[in-house]
């Protein structure tokens, strides 16, 4: 399998042809991510798990809800529609990358099930309080 975060997550990204760039998709990553897992979603909260104060991510959260992408609610920050749709032309083309590199792979392939186990394991060893960000895929591009 191709190394995704150095190499193929820029390409990922760029043929997305998602519009937000590295500051608007990290925010939106961070909403959509604690949101689809139940989290809160204040910029406290965020800014905790990066051991920072909010004033630091404020600027970036700001923005990315003044380009349209989120929007704050009593403190709680949320995906708009536009947000959304930026975050499925990701996955979308994340998923496509994912099913070319699996095409060739048996349900017995050696690498296929050593990916699986890493994965696993990654799963299994992660601190269930922080849930990393999107770094990779939401703000790989230079566009800001």
């Amino acid at each position: 399998m191709s190394e995704i975060r150095g190499t193929e997550l820029p390409k990922v990204r760029e043929r997305s042809a998602a519009s937000f760039g590295a500051s608007d998709g990290w925010s939106v990553g961070q909403v959509y991510l604690r949101s689809r897992l139940g989290r809160t979603t204040t910029l406290a909260e965020i800014a905790t798990l990066y051991h920072l104060p909010p004033e630091v991510l404020a600027p970036a959260f700001e923005a990315a809800a003044a380009n349209g992408y989120l929007t704050r609610h009593d403190g709680q920050l949320a995906v708009t529609e536009a947000g959304a749709l930026e975050v499925q032309k990701l996955v979308t083309a994340l998923k496509a990358w994912l099913a070319d590199e699996l095409a060739d792979w048996g349900a017995e392939d050696p690498e296929l099930s050593r990916a699986l186990d890493e994965l696993a394991t990654q799963f299994v060893n992660q601190d269930p309080q922080h849930v990393p960000g999107p770094m990779g895929l939401f703000a790989s591009a230079s566009r800001t």
